[in-house]
C-alpha cells in the first residue's frame, strides 16, 4: 500500500470525507486529494498534520505495509 492509499484507507476507516480530514489537519481539501493520488510530495509539516489528524505517526504513514484502520 503506498502513501496515498494509506491516507485514504485511514480516512475512510474513520468515516471521514476528504473535507473532514482537511478540516482536522488544517489543510485544504485539494491538498488531501493530491496526497491521496500521489501528485504532491508533502513536506514534513504537512505529513505531521495529516498523521496527527489520523491518529498515527509519520513513520507509519511512510512504511511500505498495510495499516490498521
Amino acid at each position: 500500500m503506498n502513501f496515498g492509499e494509506k491516507i485514504k484507507s485511514l480516512r475512510e476507516g474513520k468515516g471521514w470525507s476528504q473535507g473532514m480530514l482537511a478540516q482536522k489537519s488544517n489543510l485544504a481539501q485539494s491538498t488531501i486529494s493530491t496526497l491521496e493520488i500521489r501528485t504532491k510530495h508533502p513536506n514534513a509539516q504537512i505529513l505531521q498534520q495529516v498523521a496527527t489528524a489520523l491518529g498515527t505517526t509519520i513513520e507509519d504513514l511512510l512504511k511500505d505495509k498495510e495499516v490498521t484502520k
